[in-house]
């Protein structure tokens, strides 16, 4: 989840790297000052990822945000492991 109006750039490539290698799998990316725009740009190709889906956020009893969304639920350090392919 991320706010269009303070992100500059969704990578930070910097010198000496190589973006080509990068992978991006399973992310679920959402804007929420303009959700039409959820999509990043990435420097490589992303496979399985979900755009546009708000998770609803909600802070659990530890304190952790938790997706309220069941669309959100695969996805995040809350996930209960990898997802299976789909």
């Amino acid at each position: 989840m991320f706010r269009r109006a303070d992100l500059a750039d969704y990578v930070n490539i910097g010198p000496n790297t190589r973006p080509e290698t990068f992978a991006f799998r399973d992310n679920l990316w959402y804007c929420e000052d303009r959700p039409g725009s959820s999509r990043p740009r990435l420097p490589a190709e992303e496979t399985g990822g979900v755009y546009s889906v708000d998770p609803r956020l909600a802070t659990g009893d530890d304190g952790r945000f938790k997706p309220q969304n069941p669309k959100a639920a695969p996805y995040g350090a809350h996930a209960p492991g990898p997802r299976a392919a789909q």
